[in-house]
This record gives C-alpha cells, sequence and structure tokens, in this order.
C-alpha cells in the first residue's frame, strides 16, 4: 500500500473476501482472474484504487511414450501430457531424427544403437518447466545374418553360420523343414533348387538373410 494521508482502508479482493488492514496479505484458493479494490479514507473524504490479479496455473511438463526398446531405425511415439497455463512446447530428442520438435506428439526415429535422454520443456505466461527422462530410449544393435554352405553327400548340405551380435536363429531349408541349431546339417528327400533362410535375433532385433541352393 502506497497510500498517503489515509486513516482507513477497505480492500476487496475479487473474491468476496475484503480486509481493514493497511498491508494486508491475502491467500487466493484457485486460480485465475481478479478484479480487486482498495479503499483509502480520510477526514477530507475516500479514493479508489482499482487493481487485477492474474493467478495462474503453475506448468507441470510431462509426457507418455510408446516401447522404447527397439533395433535401429526404430520409431518411438512420444505424447505430451503437461499441464498448467503454457503455449509453448520444446522437445530435444538425442540420437533421434529430429532432433527437435514443437509439436504435441511428435513420433522421433532413432537409426543408431545407443541409450538416449528425452526432455520437454513447456513455456507460457506462468513461466517454464522442463521434465528431463534420463536413459529413455535403448536402441538395440542388430544382428548381421550370414551363411555358406557345402554339400558334404549328394543330398546332405551342411550350413556354417557365419552371423554376427546374434544369440539365436532360425532355420527355413525350403523344402518345408526348419532347425534352430547354430550350424545344422540337413539332408534333402529329392534334388532341386531351394531357398536357404536365416534369421538371426539379437534381444529384440530379428533380421534375415535368404540364399538359393
Amino acid at each position: 500500500n502506497f497510500s498517503s494521508g489515509a486513516t482507513s482502508y477497505l480492500w476487496n479482493f475479487g473474491d468476496n473476501q475484503t480486509s481493514t488492514l493497511e498491508n494486508p496479505e491475502h491467500t487466493y484458493t484457485d486460480y485465475g482472474e481478479y478484479s480487486g479494490s482498495m479503499i483509502a479514507t480520510n477526514s477530507c473524504g475516500a479514493d479508489t484504487v482499482d487493481f487485477e490479479i492474474s493467478l495462474l496455473v503453475p506448468i507441470m511438463a510431462g509426457f507418455n511414450y510408446s516401447d522404447v526398446a527397439g533395433c535401429a531405425s526404430y520409431e518411438v511415439q512420444f505424447t505430451n501430457t503437461s499441464t498448467g497455463t503454457y503455449d509453448e512446447l520444446l522437445w530435444t530428442f538425442p540420437g533421434g531424427t529430429p532432433s527437435t520438435s514443437s509439436e504435441q506428439n511428435p513420433v522421433v526415429i532413432y537409426d543408431t544403437p545407443g541409450v538416449f535422454s528425452v526432455s520437454l520443456t513447456a513455456t507460457g505466461a506462468a513461466g517454464s518447466n522442463t521434465f528431463t527422462f534420463d536413459n529413455l530410449v535403448e536402441i538395440l544393435v542388430p544382428a548381421t545374418p550370414g551363411f555358406s554352405w557345402e554339400a558334404t553327400e549328394p543330398l546332405i548340405v551342411s550350413f556354417t553360420n557365419n552371423s554376427l551380435n546374434a544369440t539365436s536363429y532360425f532355420w527355413t531349408f525350403g523344402d518345408g523343414e526348419s532347425s534352430n541349431e547354430v550350424n545344422p546339417i540337413h539332408e534333402y528327400a529329392a534334388f532341386g533348387d531351394y531357398e536357404i533362410t536365416l534369421n538371426a535375433e539379437n534381444q529384440d532385433c530379428s533380421v534375415s538373410k535368404s540364399q538359393d541352393i
């Protein structure tokens, strides 16, 4: 209160609450816009000063996401869940494409194996708030399938697995038969042309390679 010469005061805080203190302290129970006034009085009369108070909802940045562990060239959907009075968003995606975004619910592609953090900043008249999730996205190194083969007998073929970064395997031999051995030996019932497919898997990363024999 910067009034001078007044002997009494009447404050109206705009929420149906009042005070006669010279320098009151008032607690509002809800966010919103309030129109208040202060009447200063002395023996010569009274004068009124009007004021506006804007109480904004604090900003709390936050987000949800789809599955965040997968093979390189993996797509992650992010969903903004921020609350409060904000009008601008800034996402940062180290290791992702795009690396930044102002969209509400961006989709990001991760092409490089590694572990990456994600950050979202929400900004508005009430200020700004940032939420960072460290080490959120894990992009795995995909397996590299490869094999060679040799006919050890007229209808018996020995396969040599040359795959890299793989922990499990699944072979199909083109005749309806299959195997999950590392280096299988397969006997065919008849001569002919067959398509061999090796599926090499590493955690959630599965890559296939085919070859005709």
